[in-house]
């Protein structure tokens, strides 16, 4: 802000002093503008509703990843009663997380076994260890045996 137009030391006094009280007023409206931004909350909004399912609906949602996963695995080449034994000794977290992940399992399985000689006990364990790999890597820990 210039002064401009100056008659005496007074006049410059008094410009001067104008100039920072408007400087002051210009501070205080920005700071109660950066409140008001950082205090706001939006009136049209509404928040979203949690998911409210019944109890029947969770089960069958539950039995619907648990039959996709004895599908895929008979799918692969599984007897279809291990397969049904093996989907139930899994968790639905665990069930769900397999269903997630199932192309690439089917492709390592598949390279890496022969599906008529695994037995349930070894691909709970593989698919448990997977598992596990799997949340280690997204949780950032390294595994102690690697260098």
């Amino acid at each position: 802000m210039l002064i401009r137009n100056i008659k005496s030391k007074e006049d410059y006094q008094r410009k001067i002093a104008e100039r920072n009280r408007i400087l002051e007023v210009e501070i205080n409206n920005e700071k109660y503008l950066e409140s008001m931004n950082r205090d706001y909350t939006n009136p049209n909004f509404t928040p979203v509703p949690p998911v409210a399912k019944t109890q029947t609906e969770l089960l069958n949602d539950r039995q619907l990843n648990i039959d996709t996963f004895v599908k895929n695995l008979i799918k692969l080449g599984y007897d279809p009663q291990l397969s049904n034994d093996l989907a139930r000794s899994f968790s639905i977290d665990e069930v769900v997380r397999i269903n997630t992940m199932w192309g690439y399992l089917e492709r390592f399985i598949t390279k890496n076994f022969n599906i008529k000689y695994v037995t349930p006990k070894f691909l709970k364990n593989f698919i448990t260890n997977f598992l596990n790999e799997l949340q280690n890597k997204i949780d950032g820990v390294i595994p102690e045996n690697n260098p």
